[in-house]
């Protein structure tokens, strides 16, 4: 008897999860649904089980979001002993001067010198694309990167090209991509380090960076209350002459009040919405995300 009503007890409350699960996946069709783009979404609970899932396997551009996978093996290499933080990179007038976004440039527009530390920094709080190229040029190309992530077992990762590559070309924008599952579940086991990334002055490195991030500042953060804590990492593509934005997207971990983390992947693709449309869906799922989830 005790062994049928703790059998009980244990169904009771998984058919309660998959009910408040279901609640959470109509509210965030209901912020998408009619949006002219297509959007993913994947949220996981602090343990990395699935909160809700919309169109999570389809694969969409990364764009700036591959920084955040491009740091975590910079830093690999810096555990391993190929770099420091505080080897000391020179950047070139010429290298800065390339018309692409560069942070580092309105720093120093006639190159300079400047540590590792800082440049992985503007790469991923800054969305810094000068300094991206850079730290894949340092490790031996996208190649190399998108090799360390298919090992470790990201097969839904694709980081095939440059930032320059990218800006000459819709087409390789589009080959950077990942799958909001596989977005989301980096997220999830780069924090809890599981496999083991990184250790753990690197690991503390680089949350702290993603704590810091300047971008998006209308996309996951802007909805929540003034003091919620959120690491994040955006991407964007910029508009054509079609009027098609290719890619808005933003993954981030939300800390709720009690400190646990909900880990969350929006991508926004094929969008043909202004862009302040594509960034209020975004801030909308993350409020719907915390209201949900704060204890």
């Amino acid at each position: 008897m005790k062994k049928r009503f703790v059998w009980c007890l244990i169904t009771l409350l998984s058919f309660k999860v998959q009910a408040q699960n279901a609640a959470l996946t109509q509210k965030l069709q209901q912020v998408i649904v009619g949006k002219k783009a297509q959007v993913g979404i994947a949220v996981l609970d602090d343990k990395g089980q699935p909160l809700a899932l919309i169109n999570h396997t389809s694969f969409y551009a990364m764009q700036s979001v591959f920084k955040f996978h491009i740091a975590l093996y910079v830093l690999n290499q810096v555990d391993a002993g190929v770099f420091k933080l505080t080897d000391t990179i020179a950047i070139s007038k010429d290298e800065m001067n390339n018309n692409m976004y560069s942070p580092l440039r309105d720093l120093k527009p006639k190159g300079g010198k400047f540590t590792l530390a800082k440049i992985i920094e503007y790469t991923v709080a800054h969305s810094d694309n000068v300094g991206c190229d850079l730290l894949l040029k340092m490790v031996g190309g996208p190649a190399v990167v998108n090799q360390y992530f298919k090992k470790n077992g990201f097969t839904d990762i694709d980081i095939l090209y440059t930032e320059s590559q990218m800006n000459t070309s819709v087409d390789y924008q589009l080959k950077n991509r990942t799958t909001p599952v596989s977005a989301v579940n980096l997220l999830y086991k780069s924090y809890i380090n599981q496999p083991a990334l990184l250790k753990k002055s690197s690991y503390d490195f680089i949350w702290d960076v993603m704590l810091h991030c300047k971008t998006g500042v209308k996309r996951l953060p802007n909805l929540l209350p003034k003091q919620t804590k959120i690491a994040h990492k955006t991407g964007s593509s910029g508009t054509d002459k079609n009027g098609l934005t290719h890619a808005t997207n933003d993954i981030g971990i939300i800390f709720l009040p009690n400190g646990k983390p909900v880990y969350v992947s929006v991508f926004v693709g094929n969008s043909t919405e202004p862009n302040h449309t594509n960034e209020a869906l975004i801030a909308q799922i993350g409020a719907a995300v915390y209201a949900h989830c704060k204890p």
